[in-house]
């Protein structure tokens, strides 16, 4: 056995990935975003690199705006009051100018997403919060201009295998294209599997 964190697949591996764009490059995502003001949704299903989108998308940011304006990362968490907690910490800090990045908006209220994205005015406890650029990842569409939308295939699966793992046997190549189809293209989940495919090998014949 293999420890964790010489795994091929470990986390922190797999979180350092670049994101791959099938279809599309990531200056058209952001001067489609630039356009727009900022203003968009990452569209796609669980484990296609949406999160990795917007995390690279916000470096972007960060570098373009020269903190003219502020660029605000937001991961969603999924306890609502922490949430809660979240959302008043936002509405003290950021300005209607900043530029607000969320992954998971949908783990928001119905209500919560309509007075963030404008269409409803802000609560009247203030705890509501409007900025009018916003880019958030999404599974469906939620009223805002699609910036990107998020796909997996076997072609860049296998090169983000090749990337983890330049030595993998072709057992291993063989075992990631079945769980791609069992995942229906998750990545997350793929990676996820061939972590424990690995961790039941003998740690000499990992090679990175």
């Amino acid at each position: 056995m293999i420890p964790a964190r010489d795994n091929p697949f470990a986390s922190h591996r797999v979180e350092a990935l670049k994101y791959r764009f099938p279809g599309f490059s990531f200056s058209e995502v952001l001067d489609r975003l630039e356009q727009r003001n900022w203003r968009g949704a990452i569209l796609g299903p669980h484990g296609a690199g949406k999160t990795t989108l917007l995390i690279e998308i916000h470096a972007a940011l960060e570098q373009r705006l020269a903190g003219e304006r502020l660029a605000h990362l937001w991961f969603v968490p999924r306890i609502k009051q922490q949430q809660l907690l979240d959302f008043r910490g936002l509405s003290e800090t950021l300005k209607s100018t900043s530029v607000l990045l969320v992954d998971g908006i949908e783990r928001l209220s119905w209500l919560t997403r309509l007075q963030l994205l404008g269409f409803m005015p802000p609560a009247i406890d203030r705890t509501g919060l409007f900025i009018r650029s916003i880019v958030a990842t999404t599974h469906r569409r939620i009223g805002l201009p699609i910036a990107a939308r998020c796909s997996t295939n076997q072609e860049v699966m296998r090169e983000l295998l090749r990337e983890l793992y330049p030595s993998a046997p072709e057992s291993m190549i063989q075992r990631s294209q079945q769980l791609f189809q069992q995942c229906h293209g998750n990545l997350r989940d793929v990676f996820w599997g061939l972590f424990d495919e690995a961790g039941k090998s003998d740690a000499a014949t990992i090679d990175l």
